[in-house]
């Protein structure tokens, strides 16, 4: 089967299946921690992008990396 990465920070979680899937499909491999199974989903590249856009914070957004105890 041919498959191609995708130029993302997790590469080897997304790759695009030419042989077996629709045209612009994308698989995402994870772990669902619910159940302890490795899981793939298929969605459209679209769905894709919106899902990953979602997780870039907004410009000038102030991120908390650590607090507490790690802080000092």
């Amino acid at each position: 089967m041919l498959s191609t990465s995708v130029a993302t920070l997790n590469a080897h979680r997304y790759q695009v299946k030419t042989a077996a899937l629709p045209r612009g499909a994308v698989v995402h491999h994870y772990h669902d921690h619910r159940t302890g199974q490795h899981r793939q989903q298929t969605l459209p590249q679209e769905e894709m992008i919106r899902r990953y856009i979602s997780h870039i914070p907004a410009r000038h957004f102030k991120m908390v990396r650590y607090s507490g105890f790690v802080e000092s």
